[in-house]
């Protein structure tokens, strides 16, 4: 619903205010008002951002531009949240989706592979759901299942049924379209005797 500039752009909107202050003689400009003042003041603030919280901020405006389909700008957005945060795993999943999106693969397998290093185990399912899904949606069969039972195992591990309830369904989908269909069945079941709700 609204948008925070970043801090280049709060610089140049500050510089606009002072220049404008100057001309309408609102202020007067002095000596020691000049480029290296105004370098000062930039690497004091600048010197006060949190490097973690601004990596989340880029983050999440990496998920929003993915989420606009604007997937050279969330790459963007997110690779930058990685280099000033390298432990958070959302930023490579960000990067990995985008990538995915632009049928960019094997990209997005090295990105999802980044998150699973840094992600905490509680996150592994969503991902391993993910990688499984890139493989399904290519026609590999063999790779979906091996990702989906990754899921399926960190999920149980975590007692996240949501995520069980999903691996399951996801496995069953793909038994059923290599022609499994008793095992398929059993997946299926096994997800509704899980949360019959879902």
């Amino acid at each position: 619903d609204h948008v925070h500039p970043a801090p280049g752009g709060h610089e140049l909107l500050a510089q606009a205010i002072v220049n404008h202050l100057i001309e309408t003689k609102v202020v007067a400009k002095t000596g020691d008002w000049n480029s290296e003042a105004v370098a000062e003041v930039e690497k004091k603030i600048l010197g006060n951002i949190d490097a973690k919280r601004h990596a989340t901020a880029l983050r999440n405006l990496a998920k929003v531009l993915e989420w606009g389909g604007k997937f050279d700008e969330s790459s963007r957005m997110a690779e930058r949240a990685s280099q000033l945060d390298p432990t958070d795993a959302e930023s490579f999943f960000r990067l990995a989706a985008a990538a995915e999106a632009q049928g960019k693969y094997q990209e997005a397998v090295k990105y999802y592979e980044l998150c699973l290093q840094v992600a905490p185990k509680s996150a592994a399912a969503v991902t391993y759901i993910a990688v499984g899904g890139l493989y399904e949606r290519n026609g590999q069969f063999d790779l979906a299942l091996q990702y989906y039972r990754l899921a399926q195992k960190y999920a149980t591990e975590e007692q996240q049924a949501r995520f069980i309830v999903q691996s399951l369904t996801l496995i069953g989908g793909v038994l059923a379209k290599r022609d499994n269909f008793d095992e398929a069945e059993e997946m299926l079941l096994a997800a509704i005797r899980t949360d019959a709700g879902y």
